[in-house]
């Protein structure tokens, strides 16, 4: 892959082609209409700066798929209420599509990829800002059972023909991975590039590509239709990031405390998420139009990671995984365009009010880990 390629068309190309990015975060499923909130303040779980955000209009663009679950939950259970946001969340068939919004300032906020707010970055858009995460990880290869083992190393790729979905998180820590063990992506590999991850695992079904790349749900539905998950993309870069918090830089100035208790809200469905399955599930549905059976496995089958951690070094690593394979030519610094101030700041928030809750001071420990 040369510089000079399509990407240097700049951040108007990439926004007429979508991406074709669901930033494997996506899914195939029917877009759902934002739910309401259940439940009203109370004295016990009332936001912590109510005065400073109580009724302000915060608009959440989401893909309609499991990575984006804390904010189902947060919606569901009534946080974002309760910290003061009335909250719209609105879907998006991709996330080239999301960016576009949030650079129109058409949303507050949105969960969109990481290779595809890094490729806006890339081009120029520096008044984007990431902000935090919906979670890790989440991607794998599918192939044919009887090609399971060859798999398993990733030399195992040389030679073969395999179809991804181009600037997906799949697809690039793959490529990044393949880069890292010496094969040459050009002579070494037949790379064949559709539109989505559903043509992919027709793909490898039908027998036209000896493997592929795709995100939850569709690892499951591939394992549903015989096909096997032969590598996850976690084995070739460990907790990857996978849809970043992404905002306009010049809002995170102007409206701090909303930014805060929106962060507030999601540890709280983070909290929630990891103590109650069952209504986690079911508020998931109400977004996620795709069988119980695989949202349940997607949540908490282990190969997804659901958290709101900002995790800055695995953004950084993914930038520069992203030079690599020549997705990014910028040799600028992307510290510049990620803040972890926020996130920090509500996460102490809610330290100082839930001294002995051992979910927040994990949160704080992970912070200090991938962020410091």
């Amino acid at each position: 892959m040369k510089k000079g390629s399509w990407l240097k068309k700049g951040i108007a190309s990439i926004g007429l082609l979508s991406l074709v990015v669901a930033a494997g975060c996506s899914s195939s499923g029917e877009q759902a209409a934002a739910g309401q909130p259940k439940a009203e303040a109370t004295a016990d779980n009332s936001a912590t700066e109510a005065t400073a955000t109580t009724g302000k209009d915060f608009k959440i663009g989401y893909l309609p798929a499991t990575i984006d679950t804390l904010f189902f939950v947060a919606q569901e259970e009534g946080y974002f209420k309760e910290e003061g946001l009335n909250a719209e969340l609105i879907p998006f068939g991709n996330s080239g599509e999301g960016l576009n919004a949030v650079k129109a300032g058409k949303l507050d906020v949105g969960a969109f990829g990481t290779a595809a707010p890094l490729s806006f970055i890339d081009k120029g858009a520096s008044d984007l800002t990431i902000i935090g995460g919906a979670g890790g990880k989440g991607n794998g290869i599918i192939a044919k059972p009887e090609l399971e083992k060859e798999f398993q190393d990733i030399q195992g790729f040389k030679g073969k023909k395999v179809a991804t979905v181009k600037l997906s998180n799949g697809d690039a820590v793959w490529r990044k991975g393949l880069v890292d063990a010496g094969i040459d992506l050009e002579k070494e590999v037949e790379i064949v590039e559709l539109g989505s991850p559903a043509d992919v695992l027709q793909s490898v079904k039908k027998g036209a590509v000896d493997a592929g790349i795709v995100w939850a749900p569709f690892m499951e539905m591939a394992k549903e239709q015989g096909l096997k998950v032969v590598k996850y993309t976690d084995d070739y870069f460990p907790g990857h990031p996978c849809c970043r918090q992404v905002a306009l830089s010049e809002n995170l100035k102007e409206r701090k405390d909303d930014y805060k208790a929106f962060f507030r809200a999601l540890l709280r469905a983070e909290k929630f998420y990891n103590e109650n399955k069952e209504e986690t599930i079911e508020h998931i549905a109400k977004y996620v139009k795709t069988d119980r059976k695989i949202i349940e496995a997607d949540a908490y089958g282990g190969d997804l990671l659901i958290s709101a951690d900002p995790n800055k070094h695995g953004v950084e690593e993914y930038w520069e995984g992203m030079k690599k394979i020549d997705y990014v030519q910028s040799e600028e610094n992307i510290d510049k365009n990620i803040n972890t101030a926020l996130y920090e700041e509500a996460l102490n928030a809610l330290v100082e009010k839930n001294p002995d809750d051992a979910f927040y001071q994990k949160a704080l420990d992970l912070f200090k880990k991938q962020n410091s």
